[in-house]
């Protein structure tokens, strides 16, 4: 039987992936440069609603499946992040602002709550998700090699790569960082980010684990 809490979480990042494609303007007309080099799939946001969309219908499906248990930590950890960093970072930020009025401007009438829903509800549904239903407890391992590895290579190809065959950063705060923190700006928030989804990941080993 379909966990109704599943099936709400696979819904609720289908169409956080529905408002990318269908509410926002193309990367290929937004961001050039920025997306020359992976398109869409350069975005965090993007890919996090990539793998909590498959790790819910995976546990929608199957959810005894060993790999449920397994990448439970790497897709609490990113919907985690997408709100917070969202909100705390780009959101607000002048030149996404800017940007914004701009497609406003030019017919993405919807783009302010495409917003939202591309980032809001994931951290809410990574709590649902997490406080309501049970499962195998991942090993630290897991969590060191499948979020730790994750994150640094997205850094690697998608921030450090994409910024060399492109020339510009994907995202308008790595911008600030680096000039109010020079070159290492970009890497001190990389290995925040990093560093935060390793504790997600064992915070969410650990609750597993108790629940057990």
């Amino acid at each position: 039987m379909i966990s109704p809490v599943s099936a709400l979480c696979a819904a609720g990042f289908a169409a956080a992936l529905y408002a990318h494609r269908f509410w926002m303007p193309p990367c290929v007309l937004k961001e050039p440069e920025r997306c020359r080099a992976f398109g869409r799939l350069s975005y965090f946001t993007v890919q996090t609603n990539l793998i909590n969309f498959a790790y819910h219908t995976l546990r929608c499906l199957a959810p005894k499946h060993p790999l449920v248990g397994r990448l439970h930590p790497l897709a609490f950890a990113t919907a985690s992040m997408l709100t917070v960093l969202y909100y705390s970072l780009d959101h607000w930020n002048a030149q996404k602002a800017a940007g914004d009025r701009k497609w406003i401007a030019k017919g993405y009438t919807r783009l302010p709550l495409g917003n939202h829903v591309e980032h809001g509800h994931a951290l809410p549904l990574a709590l649902l998700d997490a406080l309501c239903l049970p499962r195998a407890a991942a090993s630290a391992s897991d969590v060191l090699w499948i979020n730790g590895g994750y994150g640094a290579a997205y850094f690697a190809v998608m921030v450090l790569l994409g910024k060399r065959l492109k020339g510009e950063w994907i995202y308008p705060v790595l911008d600030d960082l680096e000039k109010g923190f020079g070159p290492a700006g970009p890497y001190l928030l990389a290995a925040a980010i990093i560093a935060i989804s390793l504790l997600l990941g064992l915070a969410d080993r650990s609750l597993a684990a108790g629940a057990a």
